[in-house]
């Protein structure tokens, strides 16, 4: 589990690198990778529940579309 928040903590400190030069994304897609064994089931829906609340806090106001939820949002 310690890996995978690591990764997005530098994640959120990349996209947080961006915000200052004036980036703001139109879109952001996230994959899950369970399915192809890439992340840990037992992690998946603690890692995406993260991964939105970095986006929202680098974002702010954000709108969900998924295709099928795992997680719901936080």
């Amino acid at each position: 589990m310690r890996f995978w928040i690591q990764r997005l903590k530098k994640t959120r400190n990349q996209y947080h690198a961006f915000k200052a030069g004036g980036f703001r994304p139109a879109l952001v897609t996230i994959a899950r990778s369970v399915e192809g064994g890439y992340t840990p089931p037992e992690v998946s829906v603690r890692v995406e529940k993260r991964l939105i609340r970095i986006l929202k806090s680098a974002l702010g106001e954000i709108a969900l579309r998924n295709d099928r939820m795992v997680a719901s949002e936080p």
